[in-house]
Parts: C-alpha cells; sequence; structure tokens
C-alpha cells in the first residue's frame, strides 16, 4: 500500500513489482505510555529494504507519538519486491525499540514475528479469438481472457464496451457504435 497519505491504500503487489510500503501494526499491550518508537525489520530472500536510513537486509520504519497503554500504531517500511521474491505467506523478524515517557536514558527493546503475504498481481489480457464477424445477423464472438499474473483470478466478470465499426473509403468515413456486450 501507499503510506504517502493518512488513508492506507492496500494494493496486490506481486514479484518484480518493485517499490512498495509494508505496514506493520504493532499493539502497545504494556501499562506504560510509550514514544521515540524505532522498528528494524530483517527481510526474507526477495526482498530488499529502500527507506532513506535502512541497509539492504533491514527496513528501518519510525513512529514519534506518544502511544497509550493499550493503543495502537503503524510502522511503515520501504521495501523494494525483487523479481526472485516468491508469492506466498512469510515471516520476519523485527526489534522494536522505545521509551517510556517520562522515562530518561532508558530505551527498551522488544523483539516481535511479523506475518506478511505477498499476494502477487491478477492481470488479465483479453484476445480475439473471432477474427472475423458478418454484418447484418447475429454472430457469436469468441474472446479469451488470459490471466497473465502471479495470482489467481476469481469472480471475474468481463464487460465489452465502447465497441464502434467504421467503414472508410477515399470519399466517405463513416462509424456506428453498438450497445455493451457482456
Amino acid at each position: 500500500g501507499s503510506a504517502a497519505s493518512s488513508t492506507l491504500q492496500k494494493k496486490e503487489v506481486g514479484p518484480g513489482d518493485g517499490v512498495s510500503t509494508l505496514a506493520v501494526v504493532v499493539i502497545n499491550r504494556g501499562i506504560y505510555d510509550i514514544t521515540a518508537i524505532t522498528g528494524y525489520l530483517n527481510l526474507p530472500p526477495g526482498f530488499i529494504a529502500s527507506g532513506a536510513s535502512s541497509s539492504p537486509g533491514t527496513a528501518v520504519a519510525t513512529f514519534n507519538n506518544i502511544v497509550r497503554a493499550g493503543q495502537g500504531f503503524t510502522l511503515f517500511f520501504d521495501v523494494y519486491v525483487t523479481k526472485q521474491a516468491n508469492v506466498g505467506q512469510f515471516t520476519a523478524q523485527m526489534t522494536v525499540n522505545y521509551s517510556h515517557v517520562l522515562e530518561i536514558g532508558s530505551q527498551r527493546s522488544v523483539a516481535l514475528t511479523v506475518p506478511f503475504k505477498l499476494p502477487g498481481r491478477v492481470m488479465i489480457d483479453a484476445v480475439a479469438e473471432t477474427q472475423q464477424i458478418l454484418p447484418g445477423q447475429s454472430n457469436v464472438a469468441k474472446i479469451l481472457l488470459l490471466n497473465k499474473g502471479s495470482n489467481d483470478a476469481t469472480g471475474v466478470r468481463a464487460a465489452i464496451t465502447g465497441v464502434s465499426a467504421s467503414s472508410n473509403s477515399s470519399l466517405l468515413s463513416s462509424s456506428t457504435s453498438v450497445p455493451t456486450v457482456t
């Protein structure tokens, strides 16, 4: 998804898609409010950290607001998804450093396991199997839908819209439209 705005937009990501944002939601299950939070996410093979303060194998994200006891917060990690990444479930080890509010000089740390999924993308392409239809009569036009993506496509619905026919000659040019076909 994209962390550029205040609302997170989920997005299908697949191998070779490049830069993406991995959002990790964390809950402060302690009894103290915390602040000055930094997460270090060790990435599995096929993923490279792309943030400014990150190293290739470890993505870094920060959260500088106060998080009350029992509340959650989100760490946004910039990750580059390579062509070598596999579609599927992953786990990554994350270390979170933080401080208790009103406590000076004592940084605390916790190790967490982060599950995430690289779902892959659906990329539908259409190929006309019928090369010619006859004018003035009902025709069956066969169109093959191909999924060229890295994830299964389910519940696919196709609609043909904006179909137009034209005839061209050196003196006359005209076009007509037909209704939408589903």
